[in-house]
């Protein structure tokens, strides 16, 4: 089995690999998150980043504040998410998956926390590619790590509107399709 250390640093690698592609007229392209534009996509996506990295070296929610809830991405939209993605994977390597985090939620262990990280970018990563037309392939087992980090939540994080509804799925769907289907996404979706 594949460490957390080197899922993380794949999936923000998933991100990076989309991110190198932002053109900055592409900034307000439709995502299929459909309440968020390119540039509010990756400002979620740079602040998951930015908050593991806070959280897995100590600081606490009420320490961190809103100090990532403004423009992340700002005019240098690659090297914003190199130095982000640089530093969260960094800490989630140097911290042991054991350590205590204390989310909004409550108790948590750094692995678990950093799981959950790195299912959301995997997630993302195809939201952002799909929203470029670029290549969107997934790593299959970025797919899994989605799938068991998320999937037992699912249909509890669709009462509250934090999933969409899945789409039909042909009997003969791959793995990817059926893990964004999970999520409410569609391979149908173009910008």
């Amino acid at each position: 089995m594949t460490s957390i250390e080197h899922l993380f640093a794949r999936a923000a690698e998933l991100v990076s690999r989309s991110v190198a592609n932002v053109k900055e007229d592409q900034l307000t392209n439709a995502t299929p998150c459909t309440d968020w534009d390119l540039r509010a996509l990756l400002n979620h996506v740079y602040g998951e980043a930015a908050w593991i990295s806070a959280m897995l070296k100590g600081e606490t929610i009420e320490q961190i504040g809103d100090r990532y809830s403004g423009d992340l991405v700002g005019q240098r939209v690659e090297q914003s998410w190199a130095e982000i993605a640089s530093d969260a994977t960094a800490t989630v390597k140097a911290t042991p998956g054991d350590a205590t985090v204390v989310l909004s939620r409550g108790p948590s262990t750094a692995e678990s926390y950093a799981r959950e990280v790195a299912a959301d970018l995997t997630v993302h990563s195809w939201d952002i590619a799909r929203a470029l037309g670029v290549d969107d392939t997934l790593d299959p087992e970025l797919i899994a790590l989605a799938n068991d980090t998320f999937g037992p939540m699912v249909e509890e994080g669709r009462k509250y509107g934090i999933f969409g509804p899945p789409p039909e799925l042909a009997p003969d769907a791959d793995e990817q399709t059926k893990m964004l289907a999970l999520f409410g996404r569609s391979t149908e979706w173009k910008p």
